[in-house]
């Protein structure tokens, strides 16, 4: 459950006027019992009954609107048959609601287990689009329907994968990380069998439905990879399908990481073999089309500054004296571009029999290796802040980093990773605490700022203390 307080800890946004009724869990039970439930079976008024209302997921543009994603337990009291369902909620500015819910209401969208798959919550300017209908992923239908998973998505994977003489047995599917109008993760776990010798053998795969092209990116930066062999560990790929824009790949075992760092022991090796897989990943020879330098970086800071400005009100020259720093002290462009991760923490790298391995490739990029290190610092300076234990942060970054091999670094490469850590405590991690809002996480908009100080002035040691 994604539970977002409302109160003094939500964004007063003008354009949004109704964002913390649409972050209330209690006020948004009201709202799905007033307009919602009575569609499932408008004859029979009362016979649908809410029990739980939960919030998964928000995605939130100050100024311009809100999209979250509800949960909820639905008791059919005729029946007593319980239903989970699921509603992507988004939140436009006064007036502007009325003509998306028409344009939506002229596509193509799929009945959803109960009542009609668009919704107009007028008080609040929403459309409610019911699962699996959003305004993004075409494919989630296909997908989500186990019939026509097997019979028209997997055979096709099997083959690519296996070959054409094996065929697909039982297999049960999973959703296992869902982000609205971004991408939906199932896993498949599956018994194949071969038509002419009859053996039988299990697999696990992954396959992500996304909602542009961004999968046949992935699937050519997986299959560059597998073919370099070396240390580095990555999911095998398996196929793209284009049509679905789902890609399938076998399925990395493994823990994450961040499930094993409470085991004082092994958080030593651990975080340096991260830092070896990292190094690895960095020195592959595959090369993207997209790219990432400093100058980007810093433009991104003009766009978050105004934001987190607003939200810490008497504070805010904490924003402003970290933005300015950061315009100051940009690092220098004489770097090597290597291949980025783009979204490295805890939970991007598992721990298996096999030794560690990284998953989530998808937002590989060229780039200076100090942003893909200091965006992963950065990450583990904010848990550290959120649990009230900095020291803790510090040690598994210099361990990451014994492992990456930055005992060879010279001055210019530990400022640019200093610089790289203060970057993305403000237009990451500061940044999340308003985009996403989950429970608690504005109230750390200052600390992470101070942290971002810290590490322009003194260094990232500094900045996890």
């Amino acid at each position: 459950m994604h539970d977002v307080p409302t109160g003094s800890t939500t964004p007063q946004d003008a354009q949004l006027p109704w964002l913390a009724t649409a972050l209330d869990r209690e006020a948004m039970s009201r709202h799905f019992v007033r307009c919602v439930l009575p569609t499932f079976s408008p004859s029979e008024p009362g016979r649908f009954s809410l029990h739980d209302c939960d919030i998964d997921h928000v995605r939130y543009r100050p100024g311009r609107n809100c999209a979250i994603a509800y949960r909820l337990q639905v008791l059919d009291t005729l029946t007593h048959e319980q239903h989970d369902l699921r509603f992507n909620g988004r939140m436009y500015p006064p007036d502007g609601g009325a003509t998306r819910h028409a344009r939506a209401a002229r596509q193509d969208l799929q009945r959803p287990p109960l009542g009609p798959p668009l919704h107009w919550i007028a008080p609040l300017d929403m459309v409610l689009w019911a699962f699996p209908n959003e305004r993004k992923l075409a494919g989630l239908g296909s997908v989500l329907d186990d019939a026509r998973l097997g019979t028209a998505v997997l055979p096709e994977v099997i083959a690519a994968g296996w070959g054409n003489d094996w065929r697909l047995g039982r297999f049960r599917s999973d959703i296992i990380h869902y982000v609205p109008e971004h991408a939906l993760t199932l896993r498949v776990q599956a018994t194949l069998r071969h038509a002419g010798t009859g053996e039988q053998r299990p697999v696990a795969l992954y396959g992500k439905c996304y909602h542009d092209d961004q999968g046949e990116r992935s699937l050519q930066v997986l299959r560059s990879l597998a073919d370099q062999g070396g240390a580095l560990r990555t999911p095998a790929p398996v196929c793209y399908q284009p049509g679905l824009r789902l890609l399938w790949q076998e399925a990395l075992p493994g823990m994450p990481l961040a499930d094993l760092l409470h085991t004082d022991c092994a958080v030593p090796a651990l975080m340096r073999q991260a830092g070896e897989q990292i190094a690895a990943l960095h020195g592959a020879r595959t090369v993207v089309a997209r790219t990432l330098g400093y100058e980007q970086l810093v433009a991104r800071i003009a766009t978050v500054e105004p934001v987190l400005a607003a939200q810490l009100h008497c504070r805010s020259s904490l924003v402003h004296s970290a933005a300015a720093l950061l315009r100051a002290h940009q690092p220098i462009n004489s770097y090597t571009p290597v291949l980025l991760h783009g979204d490295l923490h805890t939970r991007n790298i598992l721990a298996g029999s096999g030794g560690l391995g990284l998953i989530d490739l998808d937002g590989c990029t060229m780039g200076p290796a100090a942003w893909d290190l200091g965006s992963f610092v950065a990450a583990l300076i904010a848990s550290g802040i959120a649990d009230g234990d900095t020291g803790r942060a510090r040690r598994q970054a210099q361990w990451l980093l014994e492992g990456y091999g930055a005992g060879q670094w010279d001055a210019s490469a530990h400022q640019a990773l200093d610089w790289s850590v203060a970057c993305a405590l403000v237009i990451e991690r500061a940044w999340r605490s308003v985009s996403r809002m989950k429970a608690g996480r504005l109230s750390l908009l200052a600390p992470l700022l101070e942290a971002a100080l810290r590490s322009l002035r003194q260094g990232w040691r500094e900045a996890a203390q």
